[in-house]
């Protein structure tokens, strides 16, 4: 990923939680560090996290109609859904002015915590073993479904 300080600047309203995510995990090797003293403002943040979970649901049902029920496909489906699920996690805490776990258990568990909703849906990084089926594509999507009906209602 190759960016300039100025398009860094010009995209925080547009990328927010991408260059949040940057900001939060990042090691610098070599050089100036020009992602540590951004800001960003909530209202982007939040309205960035709105998009992406209605994004998320539309990506899900896309998928689904595409797999034409082979569980593979949906194994696929599920486990990008699930990563990029943890990114937008992340960015509700980050909200909430919340220390950002490293585990990924620990993230949902500190946002169901901190939402008062059941992520029950949000796998944990170690059940990547188990099989995934339709159930488990659906459980992820009423989950997702519930975060972003959490963050459509969110004030900032």
């Amino acid at each position: 990923l190759l960016m300039t300080p100025e398009y860094i600047a010009a995209s925080l309203d547009t990328f927010p939680i991408e260059l949040l995510d940057i900001q939060q995990r990042h090691i610098p090797i070599l050089g100036e560090d020009y992602f540590a003293p951004l800001r960003f403002d909530k209202a982007n943040v939040r309205l960035q996290l709105e998009r992406e979970l209605k994004r998320q649901l539309l990506h899900i049902r896309q998928g689904l109609l595409a797999s034409g029920g082979r569980d593979r496909v949906l194994a696929d489906i599920y486990w990008a859904a699930a990563e990029h699920t943890l990114l937008l996690l992340r960015a509700v805490l980050w909200l909430h002015d919340k220390t950002i776990p490293a585990a990924a258990e620990e993230i949902v568990a500190a946002t169901a915590e901190v939402c008062g909703v059941n992520l029950v849906g949000v796998p944990a990084a170690s059940a990547k073993a188990r099989n995934i089926d339709f159930s488990a594509l659906q459980t992820l999507y009423d989950t997702v479904t519930v975060l972003a009906n959490y963050v459509d209602g969110m004030p900032v």
